[in-house]
Parts: structure tokens; sequence; C-alpha cells
């Protein structure tokens, strides 16, 4: 999933480094319109949809937080 979620962002932003820890929003990887295309390319690829209420700093902080929440998703 980790995988996954990483390619999806380097096809949006080709970043030279970053990881599962990394600080997606405020170092500038993933800005507003890059976070709605890496929505929708997930719950696209995923054939999900994220509640817009799962859509906040918080939930896609990084890789592992969106992990997360999709993990916890899937098991509700």
């Amino acid at each position: 999933m980790k995988e996954l979620l990483k390619n999806i962002i380097e096809e949006i932003n080709e970043f030279d480094e970053f990881d599962e820890e990394t600080d997606l929003l405020g170092d500038g990887i993933l800005d507003s319109l890059s976070l709605v295309i890496f929505e929708e390319r997930v719950e696209k690829t995923l054939n999900i949809e994220i509640p817009e209420n799962e859509v906040t700093v918080e939930n896609f902080h990084s890789i592992n937080t969106i992990a997360e929440m999709l993990d916890k998703m899937n098991k509700e």
C-alpha cells in the first residue's frame, strides 16, 4: 500500500527524496491542488471513496498516516 501511495505522489510531483514519514503538506510535496488529484487517483486505483471528513491535514500528513487511514477504512 505504501509503495502504491508513493508511486502516485511521484506521478503528480517529481520530488527527488521523500519517505514514508515526510510531511507531505508541510514540505510542499502536496499542495491543495495536487492533494485533490492525489485523493482522486487513490480512490480510482483502490476503487474506494474517501469521505470528506477523512481528508484532513492529520490523515494526509505522510504516507504512513494515509496508509493508516486507508487500513482503518477497510476494516470498517
